[in-house]
């Protein structure tokens, strides 16, 4: 089974999570909906998982998400062998960065011997960057601008920013170095003006977009949530961002990651995350599941949000071509993801995934060699008395 059972149609199981992870367990729902991932963890050996516990939980979560017949399945085994500190919710962008680093070195100081499974992180997520800082006298680079940078993911401004595009630009964009700060030159062996930007020397196969949301504000020591609308594409051109290169790399969107709640502390954690089997998008809301069609947001808005609802979360509006709402946003009602603009005052989390480049058009989704999709037999007798 690629991804949830075709034949659900709203309430379905998943995952029932403790508070400490709710962001986190949005992440693990998109994990477990990429099929690439999903191969990756299953295609590990079980005498690999008995030497390391958190894929040994994870593999064992997504078997039973995979073919277990439960209504609800409880993460605490998995939670327990992450080792976090409980009651503590996390805060996204450290949850991500510590989650991926996690599985990198267990992966990694595995004795794994199947090609690709061992690196299946750091091949699907992992891109490269370069802080680049130039002589505006000489137009020299730095030495520190060669280093190059692992990143797995994009933290991107949108206070005062409208949208996707807006806010890569402004994250890639360059910064005068003047006045007091102006950068010492090697080359020029004295203090001139300078540019610094951020270079982009590589992508990943999915890119994960964590929107800065939440702003600190040092008067009180307290973080604010940022609610103004914030619009993204169902496809577009990352290559135009990418240093030193012309070619073309269309990435689709894969999952929304929402917060529901005016406080940047607390509130309530939802993530919408398209089926790469069939295009469809589901909602993951605890142990609720909800089928929403080929919208990320859902095809038919009314059946199950209020007009409130639909605003706050920029739900297109079936039938209706691209129009501008009373806030001045657009919402496009589309037959799938592959074009159009979508909105939301809640979304944090973006994720894409690349489905072409170069301009050809050619089909890049098998990014890794790891075809093995079904339940490990390791796990066969645990998932049949599960469902007996």
């Amino acid at each position: 089974m690629d991804g949830l059972d075709s034949g659900s149609q709203n309430s379905r199981k998943f995952v029932v999570t403790s508070p400490l992870v709710h962001s986190g367990s949005s992440r693990q729902e998109c994990l477990y909906m990429n099929t690439s991932f999903r191969s990756g963890i299953f295609s590990l050996e079980l005498d690999v998982l008995k030497k390391h516990p958190v894929l040994d939980q994870l593999a064992r979560l997504f078997a039973r998400l995979h073919s277990s017949k439960m209504a609800f399945i409880d993460s605490a085994p998995f939670i327990k062998a992450l080792e976090l500190d409980n009651g503590v919710q996390q805060d996204s962008h450290e949850f991500l960065t510590w989650f991926f680093s996690l599985l990198e070195q267990s992966l990694s100081h595995s004795k794994s011997k199947v090609p690709g499974a061992r690196t299946v992180v750091q091949h699907l997520f992992r891109g490269s960057m370069s802080h680049v800082t130039r002589c505006s006298s000489c137009g020299k680079d730095s030495a520190a601008s060669s280093k190059i940078e692992d990143f797995y993911e994009l933290e991107l401004n949108i206070k005062g920013l409208n949208n996707l595009e807006e806010s890569l630009d402004d994250y890639f964009s360059q910064e005068a170095l003047d006045g007091e700060n102006q950068y010492f030159c090697e080359s020029c062996q004295k203090r001139v003006d300078a540019t610094r930007c951020i270079k982009l020397r590589s992508l990943p196969p999915v890119i994960n977009i964590q929107l800065k949301r939440y702003v600190f504000l040092p008067k009180t020591t307290m973080k604010k949530k940022i609610s103004s609308t914030f619009s993204f594409p169902g496809q577009f051109d990352m290559g135009k961002w990418l240093s030193n290169s012309s070619s073309s790399y269309t990435y689709e969107l894969a999952a929304i990651l929402i917060h529901k709640g005016t406080a940047a502390n607390s509130g309530h954690y939802v993530a919408h995350v398209k089926d790469e089997s069939n295009g469809q998008w589901w909602e993951f809301d605890d142990e609720t599941v909800s089928k929403l069609g080929l919208h990320p947001f859902g095809e038919k808005p009314g059946k199950t949000s209020n007009k409130d609802d639909q605003k706050s979360q920029g739900i297109p509006t079936a039938g209706s071509v691209a129009n501008n709402n009373n806030n001045g946003h657009q919402e496009a009602a589309l037959t799938s993801t592959s074009g159009g603009m979508f909105s939301s005052t809640d979304a944090y989390m973006l994720m894409y995934k690349c489905t072409s480049k170069d301009g050809s058009g050619t089909e890049n989704n098998k990014i890794i060699e790891i075809t093995n999709d079904s339940l490990p037999h390791y796990f066969l007798d645990e998932i049949n008395e599960l469902n007996a």
